[in-house]
């Protein structure tokens, strides 16, 4: 319950709205209910980021057929895979569910030049 209570804490925070583009940093539970509440508020498209090429297939399973993509590799490539999607921009939000430092550093440069 804890968990959900901060991600629901987080989302009230970050206050996604319809139609904004989202990036979340960490595919682990915390970063999997990001992302089901953010499809909740008809936020998209929304992208999850990891490092950990087993936990993104799990990721995989997990959303399927939910709105969102997985990002993966070693963190330097995020970018270069967001400006391969339609918009070619990087996202309007990100959100670093997850305690590694270099999730944040590497959450920066996914941002849009409007973004937050």
């Amino acid at each position: 319950m804890e968990l959900l209570a901060g991600v629901i804490n987080g989302q009230a925070l970050a206050d996604f709205k319809a139609g904004e583009s989202v990036v979340i940093m960490g595919d682990g539970p915390a970063g999997v209910l990001h992302a089901r509440l953010a499809a909740a508020a008809d936020a998209g498209p929304i992208y999850l980021a990891d490092i950990s090429s087993v936990r993104l297939q799990q990721t995989r399973v997990l959303l399927a057929g939910d709105p969102g993509e997985v990002l993966d590799g070693d963190g330097t490539t995020f970018r270069e895979q967001l400006m391969e999607r339609p918009n070619g921009y990087g996202c309007n939000q990100a959100m670093v569910a997850c305690g590694a430092p270099a999730a944040q550093e590497l959450a920066m440069p996914l941002i849009d030049k409007a973004g937050v």
